[in-house]
């Protein structure tokens, strides 16, 4: 069976290959798959059976995959910031759109049934849900986007597991000193 992925979910799933050492660098940076170069023992780990009580899971960043940058009260994070300045970031690609996955949650959940994992580490934005990185405004429409991601998931039988910090950052807190101000934690 083939299995398509989004495309940013395929090039994350090399880039783990890669720094796991399964795949070679090369296909990432030329865009193209080689097959491993097996190592003694690599094969019953890669086809024989995982232990008892193994978890399959995937794992997603808000940025890469949401889109929905500015929409529904989203504020900017540092990575919207950067990533628009023209020569930051290779092809200049921005996370504007991604994976599209804050319109189409449920068909990202249905891929990663198929998948047939049943654990799904994915982060929360901050500035979706503090839009300016403080509790002066909480954002319901990105509390509302999480909750059914979770409920979602759920009904699928598939573990939410979240990560409350990956790499972005509101702008309006880094405006402040970001990380460098000790006023971040109230």
């Amino acid at each position: 069976m083939l299995l398509k992925l989004p495309y940013q979910w395929a090039v994350t799933l090399m880039t783990v290959l890669t720094f796991t050492g399964v795949l070679s660098p090369a296909p990432v940076a030329a865009g193209i798959y080689e097959e491993p170069q097996l190592q003694e023992g690599d094969q019953d780990f890669l086809y024989d059976t995982f232990p008892d009580g193994f978890v399959w899971g995937a794992a997603t960043a808000a940025y890469q995959v949401e889109g929905a940058w500015n929409e529904d009260g989203k504020g900017p994070s540092i990575w919207d910031v950067y990533s628009s300045q023209p020569g930051k970031v290779d092809n200049d690609d921005t996370g504007r759109v991604a994976c599209d996955s804050y319109h189409k949650y449920k068909e990202d959940v249905q891929l990663l049934k198929k998948l047939g994992v049943n654990h799904y580490r994915f982060s929360i934005s901050w500035p979706r849900v503090m839009p300016d990185g403080t509790n002066s405004y909480i954002n319901q429409a990105g509390l509302d986007y999480y909750h059914n991601l979770i409920n979602e998931l759920l009904n699928n039988n598939i573990e939410p597991m979240v990560t409350l910090y990956h790499w972005d950052l509101p702008e309006a807190l880094e405006r402040r000193g970001g990380w460098l101000n000790s006023d971040i934690v109230e």
